[in-house]
């Protein structure tokens, strides 16, 4: 069997009713080895994540090291503006 990024292999079969696709293993074996295997994730429900909260004023930043972090999370977002911003103009 050749396969390679361009020759690809797929293959589908049908499960039975009532099979659920989490307890799925699929693997591809060449002569015995084991070349590439596949078993479906089962995600689990996660609470969504508290809103980011406006940081204090700098002068009510009690460490440099604090000061610095937030300043580096708040350039986060300005460069994130500044990008869409730029890709709206090109629209």
């Amino acid at each position: 069997m050749a396969i390679s990024p361009a020759n690809s292999f797929v293959k589908e079969i049908a499960l039975p009713a009532g099979a659920d696709e989490h307890d799925l293993y699929a693997a591809l074996q060449v002569n015995g080895k084991e070349l590439i295997s596949y078993v479906p994730v089962k995600l689990q429900k996660e609470a969504m994540p508290s809103p980011v909260v406006t940081p204090p004023a700098p002068a009510e930043i009690k460490t440099n090291e604090e000061l610095y972090l937030t300043g580096l999370r708040l350039s986060s977002f300005t460069l994130l503006t500044a990008t869409l911003i730029l890709i709206g103009k090109r629209r």
